[in-house]
């Protein structure tokens, strides 16, 4: 037997022709209608990772808060350390970490900074007045600045 369609010789029982395809003579032909189409994503999708709920660090915030406040001039760093504080909230272990890390470098550059510049001050001061140039009853601010 022959396939009608393109004419490769087919052997007995076949239903199909191996060459086209096209369904031999005798046998009815039925067509297959999917309901749904094809869907032709990945069929398989990987978890997304659960994220763990990091709870703001309030020791951390208050320190931050304080070293802004109280920084001389310079609240950058406690600033920073605000901001890397209240960001690590609400993300993976390892960015809260890593967020964590750097608020606490910034809060002690702060701090460290903030006490050089204020023994800095009160060395100044006690240096002025050890040589009578600044007698106490003046206002720091108007000997410095005329």
């Amino acid at each position: 037997m022959f396939c009608k369609n393109c004419g490769h010789q087919l052997k007995d029982g076949q239903k199909f022709c191996p060459s086209c395809g096209t369904a031999v003579a005798g046998e009815p032909r039925q067509e297959t209608v999917c309901a749904e189409p094809i869907n032709t994503e990945k069929l398989y999708t990987e978890p997304t990772p659960e994220v763990k709920q990091t709870k703001l660090n309030v020791g951390m915030l208050v320190w931050s808060i304080l070293n802004t406040v109280f920084g001389s001039w310079l609240p950058v760093f406690g600033i920073i350390g605000l901001v890397m504080t209240v960001t690590a909230v609400n993300t993976t272990p390892e960015s809260a970490e890593k967020k964590l890390k750097t608020a606490k470098i910034m809060n002690i550059l702060g701090t460290i900074l903030a006490v050089l510049i204020q023994l800095a001050g009160f060395v100044l001061a006690i240096l002025l007045l050890s040589e009578g140039e600044l007698t106490g009853n003046e206002d720091m601010f108007q000997f410095f600045y005329f």
